[in-house]
């Protein structure tokens, strides 16, 4: 599961949100409930631009023992849990979008819409992918 903890610092009339797993990630709120709001959108903008650069995206983090006075846990929506998933496996193996895309016979702008976060792609399409990876994703079901 990919879920990251956040870090709350209130300052000047603002709640500021940092992440440690994503050096870049910075962005804030009025308040705890806007911070967090504009924590998820960066989150995902983050991962999105990790992406389209082609970088590494780091492991999940263990939720247990943090401080909710101070941190917060961002679980992603499970359509995006998967494209970064498979993303991080296309990396793993070395597959390019070029070679994913002639293992699915399908052109590059398919398998650019495939890892867009913000694409509503199909989940077919999606496991069509991972399949072409010799890999199938499975649900797992967690306390929320």
């Amino acid at each position: 599961m990919l879920i990251y903890r956040i870090t709350f610092e209130e300052t000047d009339g603002q709640v500021l949100v940092r992440s440690h797993s994503f050096p870049e990630l910075f962005t804030y709120g009025d308040d705890k409930e806007d911070a967090l709001e504009a924590a998820r959108d960066a989150l995902i903008e983050t991962l999105a631009g990790r992406i389209r650069d082609r970088e590494d995206i780091p492991e999940g983090l263990d939720p247990a023992g943090i401080d909710p006075a101070k941190e917060e846990i961002l679980a992603l929506p499970t359509r995006i849990e998967l494209k970064v998933s498979l993303y991080r496996e296309m990396r793993g193996q070395g597959v390019t979008k070029a070679e994913l895309a002639r293992r699915l016979d399908r052109n590059q702008k398919q398998i650019d819409r495939l890892l867009d976060l913000r694409h509503a792609s199909r989940l077919d399409q999606i496991d069509q992918a991972y399949a072409a990876l010799g890999k199938r994703p499975t649900l797992q079901l967690v306390g929320a």
